[in-house]
């Protein structure tokens, strides 16, 4: 996964931390239910409709997963061990 060590070595050079990527993809796992949650009803009542808050969970997903990644190569470069939840 070249495109995502060479993001991760971008945010190193750029001076960010493991945790800040870990509080991102944690935001955006959040807005991934959230949007699911919304889809459902859509869906339901209004048809077709229901693909457009259904393609922004998809979006939300995948962005957390990118977080995530980028947040494990960082730390790997930084030497982080412990990767714990933002409060």
């Amino acid at each position: 996964m070249a495109f995502f060590d060479g993001m991760a070595t971008h945010a190193f050079l750029r001076g960010r931390k493991a945790v800040e990527f870990r509080a991102v993809a944690y935001r955006l796992a959040n807005a991934f239910w959230l949007w699911l949650l919304v889809a459902a009803p859509v869906a339901y009542f209004a048809g077709w409709w229901g693909l457009l808050p259904g393609l922004l969970a998809a979006l939300c997903a995948f962005q957390s997963v990118s977080a995530s990644l980028i947040a494990r190569r960082v730390a790997a470069l930084t030497g982080e061990t412990e990767l714990e939840p933002p409060e």
